[in-house]
Parts: C-alpha cells; structure tokens; sequence
C-alpha cells in the first residue's frame, strides 16, 4: 500500500476501539501499522498519520502528516442484555367518566373550576370554532374535557409472554447492528432469571469497521 501525503500540519492516526483480529483492510491514507491477520488490542495505532519522506539512501528526511483514512475490519467478540421485570402494570379503565365544557376566548379561558373527579384518571380534549367565528383575528372556541377514571393493576408475565418480548429486544438489536453495517458472524443467546426478573444474554461474533482517530504523535527531530 503507498501512502498518499496531503497538506496536514498535525495529522491523524487510526485506533482500533476493539480486541480482536483485523479481516480485511484499505488503506487510502497514512501508513498501514497492521495486516490482515493480526491480533489486535484496543487502542492498537491501525494506520498512522506520520509518512516518512526518504533519502535517496533510504534513510528518513522529515516526515510528512496526514489524516488517515482507511476501511479495517475487525472481527471481535460482543455481549449484550435485555431484562424484563417478572411483573408488568396495565392500565384498566372503570368505565366512570366526567366531562367538563369550557369556552376560550383569545388567551382567556372560562370554566368551571372543581376538583379532580377521580384520584387516577387520563382526560381527552375535544375543542372546536363556531363557524361564524372562524374568521375573527382573535380566535373564539369551545370545547370540552373528558375524564376517564382507570386504575393500574398489577400482573406477571408468563413463560412463553416473557420469551416472546426478549426475542423481540434482541432481534431488534440485532437489526440495528446489521443496519450499522455489523456483520454478525456468530451468536449464542440463552434466557436465565435472578430474583426479580427475566434477563436475556447474548455473545456475539461480529465484524465491524475500526478506526478512531486519535492526534498522531509528532516527531520533534524533523
């Protein structure tokens, strides 16, 4: 691979954020440090910012720096956890409404103040503009406010309910990985439980672009 020298007064080098082993490369900028093959650490410098510039002696005459751009895979190990809590609250409602009515006149609003019809409750709000006032400046509507009275009851989930939700997380990280561009090489998942919920795990195989650019180290002799 020839590196290519651009204008770049600090330059750039490429880290590898995983473990792992590098699977395929292209370098387009900077000096490849690895190959394919190579086991690397997290932090490992995968292509570095600083191109030497040769005598004709093949000896360094000062170096030149560059962002480093380059596409390095790297296959590494992944692990990742969905819980859901053995027990889950529903929303019932009673069936016990109460609506209210109000008029709204500009940013001035008339109603009848009273208390809270029911201790837990959600409300749906309805309003509408006479059409004779539709075209005044100053906007003019009534409407009005439902209350519905509910309460939260308390349930656990089955076996085969809690199964279905935990695929259902994953397979949804699963898909997010691939549209990341993270190809998923090999997966094993398992369902356990602790005390207090349902907790599923996966380790994961997977192949994944590297390279964080980090500030290359200078070379104060040139």
């Amino acid at each position: 691979l020839v590196p290519v020298i651009i204008e770049d007064e600090g330059g750039k080098d490429l880290i590898s954020q995983y473990d792992g082993t590098v699977v395929s490369m292209i370098v387009r900028k900077g000096v490849p440090k690895v190959d394919i093959g190579d086991v690397v650490t997290k932090d490992t410098i995968l292509v570095e910012g600083k191109v030497p510039i040769y005598n004709e002696d093949a000896t360094v005459r000062e170096y030149q720096y560059v962002t480093s751009d380059a596409d390095i895979y790297i296959r590494h190990e992944m692990t990742h956890q969905e819980a859901l809590s053995f027990d889950y609250i529903q929303k019932e409602y009673t069936g016990r409404e109460k609506t209210r009515y109000f008029v709204r006149f500009g940013d001035k609003e008339l109603k009848i103040t009273e208390e809270k019809p029911f201790l837990v409750y959600d409300s749906i709000i309805r309003e509408m503009i006479p059409t004779v006032f539709e075209k005044l400046s100053v906007p003019f509507l009534w409407g009005s406010i439902t209350y519905r009275e509910y309460r939260n009851v308390e349930y656990k989930y089955t076996d085969s309910q809690a199964k279905e939700l935990l695929n259902q997380k994953i397979n949804k990280f699963f898909s997010d990985l691939e549209e990341k561009g993270v190809q998923i090489i090999e997966k094993n998942v398992r369902i356990d439980t602790d005390n207090e919920q349902w907790i599923l795990s996966a380790d994961l195989i997977v192949e994944e672009l590297a390279g964080k650019k980090v500030d290359t180290v200078m070379d104060e002799n040139r």
